[in-house]
């Protein structure tokens, strides 16, 4: 996997390296690299999970995980839900942003992986989340 990652600098300050790596999360919960596909479609029509992990290195040890995560409650499996709380688990973030497109867009932030799978599994249900902090929902 590493070796398809993009490697960019940050152009604030001293410029540090930013890692960037997308894969889907199909129906049936097989990871699967981004490629050539349009991303817009297999979200919202298709209803593939989209997972972007942006890890930046501001000091020689220091590492911040970013995980996005694009989804369409509606119209995702069980399988891809566990699958993603198995992915998400994995790649262990500093900070987690969920963005959900239907019935109403919505953007949500997270410290940490389980407080963001238990949002996506409660809208998955169609329950409503409630924000737990103020930054916590947009």
């Amino acid at each position: 996997m590493a070796s398809d990652d993009k490697e960019s600098t940050a152009s604030r300050g001293a410029s540090s390296p930013v890692l960037h790596h997308e894969y889907f999360i199909d129906l049936l919960g097989r990871a699967r690299r981004v490629g050539g596909r349009n991303i817009a479609v297999a979200v919202a029509e298709v209803g593939y999970v989209h997972v972007c992990v942006i890890d930046r290195s501001p000091g020689e040890h220091d590492a911040i995980r970013t995980v996005i995560v694009r989804l369409q409650p509606h119209l995702i499996s069980q399988v891809a839900i566990a699958a993603l709380g198995n992915h998400l688990a994995d790649l262990d973030p500093a900070r987690m942003v969920v963005i959900t497109e239907s019935p109403a867009p919505r953007c949500m932030t997270s410290a940490d992986s389980l407080t963001a799978m238990y949002m996506i599994a409660r809208l998955f249900r169609g329950a409503p989340v409630a924000a737990a902090a103020p930054s916590s929902a947009m």
